[in-house]
């Protein structure tokens, strides 16, 4: 039924009145229409060139690039995998199931969900730490964390789910690492949590709630206070 009501998916423009700015502005959306009738929204307001630029937000299909000097069509988005956000939201929408947030923790944590990184750059790492024998530092220190990404979609309000990617990495020549390398403190967590937990990296990625969203009808991230940028700061142990 899901893959069915998806064939219909469009982006189509739609008009939305912006509190922050009290006007009314042009947003494009996503729609698809169940059991061949009832239209049903998908996702939020999003802009002409982010329309365009999801074109596997909401599908099950595979998606890629073709690289320009061999002509080779890269995957990047691997066929009948989707976003456990987006599943979430056509259950509900199309399948009338509607998943807790306990149900989608555990759906999250399980064998079934794996890394939305593309194959391609999953393999690249991979090669590097492998085949000229690196390490991830932070995997070698931290190996039991949990959920610790560093970049989330700040247009969704992603980082407030904490449903992000880990992009950045310290990566250390193996034997360099062995001889040399030396644990420093704790991961940020508050002191009644298991700073490897989920939990904590939720806490973490808003300092505790200091970080707060963007309203969706405009107005752009709230900066936060001065405290919230200088905490990543801490003393070595």
């Amino acid at each position: 039924k899901i893959e069915d009501a998806l064939k219909t998916k469009v982006a189509e423009e739609v008009e939305i009145f912006i509190p922050a700015t009290q006007r009314k502005e042009r947003r494009w959306r996503f729609f698809i229409v169940v059991d061949g009738e009832r239209k049903v929204k998908l996702g939020k307001p999003i802009s002409k060139e982010e329309s365009l630029g999801y074109p596997t937000s909401y599908t099950l299909q595979a998606g890629g690039v073709k690289e320009e000097e061999t002509g080779e069509f890269i995957i990047c988005h691997p066929p009948m995998h989707m976003r456990l956000a987006e599943l979430s939201e056509l259950m509900e929408k199309v399948a009338a199931v509607c998943w807790s947030e306990e149900q989608l923790h555990k759906l999250a944590n399980s064998k079934y969900v794996k890394s939305r990184s593309a194959p391609i750059v999953k393999q690249w790492i991979r090669s590097v730490l492998d085949d000229d024998e690196m390490v991830d530092s932070f995997v070698e220190f931290h190996s039991k964390a949990r959920c610790r990404f560093t970049c989330w979609d700040q247009y969704t309000n992603e980082r407030y789910r904490n449903e992000g990617a880990r992009i950045d990495y310290i990566l250390v020549d193996k034997k360099l690492f062995s001889s040399s390398a030396r644990r420093g403190i704790e991961l940020h967590s508050p002191s009644h949590m298991d700073p490897y937990s989920a939990e904590a990296a939720a806490w973490a990625c808003t300092e505790g709630g200091r970080w707060v969203a963007a309203p969706f009808e405009g107005g752009g991230i709230q900066d936060g206070p001065e405290e919230t940028y200088t905490c990543q700061f801490r003393a070595p142990s």
